[in-house]
């Protein structure tokens, strides 16, 4: 196996530009699997109503089941973003790249 790092990893052991180690993805979890745990998911659940019932459980692992609980029951909460999409100013990494833009940019300025 380390024979064919120096092939697919560039100094450093760093993956090389445009090489991907797992074409397939993330290997999907096998049916057998997830049927045995939707199964245990009453269980589970139970358990985390346990936790949080229990008044000899520290709070913070009482209000870890309960996030867990509403989580799974209810969604997460929708989290609000305020984003400022009118001045948007590229990020790149090639200095080539960003003269361009620059050069540009002075272009515009001129008109």
């Amino acid at each position: 196996m380390s024979e064919s790092l120096p092939e697919k990893r560039a100094n450093k052991g760093r993956i090389q530009k445009g090489q991907v180690l797992n074409p397939g993805g993330r290997p999907k979890i096998p049916q057998t699997v997830k049927e045995m745990l939707k199964a245990m998911t009453p269980e589970a659940v139970e358990e985390l109503a346990k936790i949080m019932r229990n008044p000899m459980t520290k709070d913070a692992d009482r209000l870890r089941a309960i996030e867990q609980i509403l989580d799974r029951s209810l969604g997460k909460p929708v989290q609000q973003v305020n984003a400022d999409v009118t001045t948007l100013t590229p990020i790149l990494f090639d200095p080539s790249l960003a003269m361009l833009v620059r050069s540009d940019d002075a272009d515009d300025a001129d008109e």
